[in-house]
């Protein structure tokens, strides 16, 4: 059975404890930019949303890292190539394996890439 609970919109994306210190960090401060955004601007407008780029690159870098988190859960043990959610999708990339590496520490490694990634390519107007 589930429950709904009032929660703060900053917070409620938030968890403590699921990834080692300095990633949880990394994930609390673009959870909390979206919170503040979605808050602020997205649930306010009644009409007409006008969205800065690095406001379309933080939502974008918020949907994929929940995006993957979603098939961390499901796909346990593959690579997101491996996963059947991306089978018909190409890449201009190719996955670094890591000889010895556990699959939590891909998550991990993978994650962190994805917040590099959409860091470099925020443009601030």
């Amino acid at each position: 059975m589930y429950s709904i609970v009032d929660r703060n919109i900053k917070s409620a994306f938030s968890e403590k404890n699921l990834y080692p210190e300095e990633l949880e960090k990394r994930l609390a401060s673009v959870e909390g930019r979206f919170g503040d955004l979605l808050n602020n601007k997205l649930l306010k407008e009644q009409e007409k949303i006008i969205l800065h780029r690095d406001e379309i690159w933080l939502i974008k870098k918020f949907l994929v890292l929940e995006m993957f988190r979603v098939l961390d859960a499901l796909n346990e043990n593959r690579t997101v190539k491996d996963s059947p959610e991306f089978s018909s999708m190409t890449y201009g990339f190719t996955e670094k394996k890591i000889e010895g590496e556990s699959y939590r520490d891909y998550v991990f490694r993978t994650m962190n890439v994805i917040i590099d990634f959409f860091s470099r390519h925020t443009v601030l107007v």
